[in-house]
This record gives C-alpha cells, structure tokens and sequence, in this order.
C-alpha cells in the first residue's frame, strides 16, 4: 500500500507522540558521544517553537534563496557543554 495523503495529514497523525523529541534526543546523545559542543540549525520559522522546546536559542534571523524562492529562517544553536 502506499499512503498517498499529504505531509500535513501524516504529521497531524503523529503531533503529540514524542517523535520529534526522540529523534533530538538520539541526535544530542550522538553529538555529545562524539564531543561536539553545540548544535546548530537553520529552522524555517514554523519549527523554530519545536527547537526551543528542544533548547535550542535563536542566534539569529536571516533568509535563504531555493528554487527562486526566498525563506525566512531562524539561526539556532543549543550548547551541548
């Protein structure tokens, strides 16, 4: 079978689970393994409440160009010292 409803259905089918916070943790547990000292990312603005849930601060605002279109991003970073 093969699920054809749209990205927004599926992720309403999984708010609420853990997931993205599982998948954080994973990923926090693997850089501080590996001795990074922070993380970074460069989250559109929709997800930017999911990071700060995370501990990630916003470091900055700035925009990047794709496929012609202009996207509003923010900057964050969550220390991992």
């Amino acid at each position: 079978m093969i699920d054809v409803r749209s990205r927004q259905e599926q992720e309403a089918d999984t708010q609420g689970q853990g997931v993205s916070s599982a998948l954080f943790s994973a990923l926090e547990a693997a850089a501080r393994a590996a001795g990074c000292p922070r993380l970074r990312t460069y989250a559109r603005l929709m997800t930017e409440p999911a990071f700060a849930r995370c501990g990630f601060h916003v470091i900055a605002h700035d925009t990047s160009e794709r496929s012609g279109q202009v996207l509003a991003r923010a900057v964050m970073e969550k220390p991992l010292t």
